[in-house]
């Protein structure tokens, strides 16, 4: 693989010591009002291959070269509210007492070609362990996404807008108490997009015994680009799904 840039729009790359095969690679991508990340991972194994860290640039597609490379499959990660959740299988086995059990899919309404909502993302990663009692909280530039689940079954996924840090901490304790859930017995998971606003976090982490600030695996510390594994969460989470 052959890039021909002047990287001006780069905050971060790595350099792995293996050349990358596109043909042989997924490549997902993920937009921050801060930052762009992209990473390419191997298709058959998931295992993430390169990483680069963007300027939010509004043509990235043009002035990056990964995008003119021939990738097995390239994958915007979307956060838009146009989205609803419905069992892959939906029939009364499946759909019971207003739960989305086993198996979930996300329907999106108006979407375009390769692209995948975070929420469906955070599914897919959500049951590889099926952890007990998990919600999960991310938003875009105006509204903010909630997912709860517990073990295999979905019991909301929703998107709500707030005017301020009382309101996100009222919705989210709300959420847990009709869901007949304690927060002492509840794990609040936030990626990226929530992980940047410091005073956020600091209000709403107390409230919480367990808190997990979702992270991708196996990401080694960068001098100059920081919170770089939560940076790149989306885009792993996405590859488990492409």
């Amino acid at each position: 693989m052959h890039e021909h840039t002047n990287k001006q729009h780069l905050l971060a790359e790595d350099s792995p010591a293996h050349e990358m095969i596109p043909s042989l690679c997924d490549l997902v991508h993920i937009h921050y009002p801060s930052c762009i990340a992209l990473a390419a991972f191997s298709s058959k194994d998931k295992r993430m291959m390169s990483y680069k860290i963007a300027l939010p640039v509004t043509n990235i597609t043009e002035v990056e070269p990964w995008f003119k490379e021939n990738f097995n499959k390239i994958t915007e990660v979307v956060t838009h509210t146009e989205y609803e959740v419905t069992p892959a299988l939906f029939n009364s086995e499946t759909f019971t007492d207003s739960k989305l059990s086993g198996q979930v899919s996300v329907n999106r309404t108006n979407a375009l070609p390769n692209t995948l909502h975070l929420v469906s993302a955070l599914i897919d990663y959500h049951l590889i362990d099926k952890k007990a009692k998990q919600i999960y909280l991310f938003k875009n530039s105006t509204h903010y996404h909630i997912l709860l689940m517990d073990g295999a079954t979905c019991y909301l996924a929703n998107t709500f807008k707030c005017d301020n840090n009382h309101e996100i901490l009222y919705f989210l304790l709300n959420t847990i108490q009709i869901s007949d859930l304690l927060p002492s017995e509840t794990t609040l998971n936030i990626d990226y997009s929530i992980a940047e606003d410091q005073v956020l976090v600091d209000f709403i982490k107390p409230h919480f015994a367990f808190f997990n600030l979702l992270s991708a695996p196996g990401i080694i510390h960068h001098p100059v680009v920081p919170m770089l594994g939560e940076k790149l969460f989306g885009c792993y989470a996405a590859a488990l799904c492409v």
